[in-house]
C-alpha cells in the first residue's frame, strides 16, 4: 500500500499514541472484520510535520524487500520543500557531515570523522520564489535524520514551520501545542521495486492545500 501522509501525524508510535500505522491497522480491522488487526509495517518513515508518500508492507517478504530496497538505496525519492529564503544557485549538490544528538530529536553537523558522523548528500532544483520564501525540488542521495531540514537550516534556509531548526514563518494548519509539528515539507514521489514481480512502481502524492493557500502561483 502507499499513503498520503498528512503533515502532523507521526508514522509510527508507541502503544496509546496515535499515528498514522495504529489508524491503518484499525482502520483495515475494522473494514475487513477481522479479529486481529492486520500485518501492516513501515520499512520508512516521514518526520511528524513532513506530509507525503508513505510505502506500507502487508507481509513479512515485502517488508523484507522494501526494507532491502531503501538500505541498498534502490529507491528513487523526491520531495518539494518551501524554506525562508533563497540559495546563491539554482541548482546544486550539498555533502555534508551529520549526526544525531544523543537524547533529543534533532540533528547536527559534524566533522567526517566524528564519532556517528554519516555522510549526507542532495540534490537541489529551485521552481519557484517570492520575496520571502522559495521552493525546490530535493532528490535525496541518502537518507539521515532531519537531512532535508538540517542542510537547509545550516545555510540559514530552515524549511518554512519547522521551529525546531529556527523557522520564523508559520506554517498551516495553526499549530495547537508544543508537540504538533507542520512544516513545508512534502515527499512527492517515491520510486521502488515491486516485491512479487520486480517491476518498477512509481507513486505522486498530490501537495496538501496548505501548499496552495500559501503559494497560489506556483504549479509543480
Amino acid at each position: 500500500m502507499v499513503i498520503n501522509k498528512p503533515t502532523g501525524l507521526l508514522s509510527q508510535s508507541t502503544y496509546g499514541v496515535d499515528s498514522l500505522l495504529f489508524q491503518l491497522r484499525a482502520f483495515l480491522q475494522e473494514r475487513d472484520r477481522a479479529e486481529r488487526a492486520p500485518f501492516v509495517e513501515l520499512p520508512h518513515r516521514l518526520d511528524r510535520g513532513t506530509s507525503g508518500i508513505l510505502l506500507v508492507a502487508k507481509s513479512k517478504s515485502a517488508l523484507a524487500c522494501f526494507s532491502e530496497q531503501f538500505h541498498s538505496r534502490k529507491t528513487r525519492k523526491s520531495y518539494l520543500v518551501a524554506v525562508e529564503r533563497c540559495p546563491a544557485e539554482i541548482h546544486g549538490t550539498w555533502i555534508d557531515w551529520m549526526r544525531k544528538i544523543p537524547d533529543v530529536a534533532r540533528a547536527e553537523l559534524a566533522a567526517a570523522n566524528a564519532n556517528q558522523s554519516r555522510e549526507a548528500i542532495l540534490e537541489y532544483d529551485q521552481l519557484f520564489a517570492d520575496d520571502q520564501t522559495s521552493i525546490h525540488r530535493i532528490r535525496l542521495l541518502t537518507g539521515r535524520m532531519h537531512q532535508i531540514r538540517l542542510q537547509f537550516a545550516s545555510r540559514g534556509m530552515p524549511v518554512v514551520g519547522d521551529r525546531t531548526y529556527g523557522s520564523t514563518l508559520p506554517w498551516l494548519p495553526a499549530i495547537r501545542h508544543e508537540h504538533d509539528e507542520h512544516f513545508a515539507l512534502h515527499a512527492h514521489s517515491l520510486a521502488f521495486r515491486h516485491p512479487k514481480d520486480g517491476r518498477e512502481v512509481v507513486i505522486e502524492a498530490p501537495l496538501p492545500d496548505a501548499w496552495t493557500q500559501r503559494f497560489p502561483n506556483f504549479t509543480q
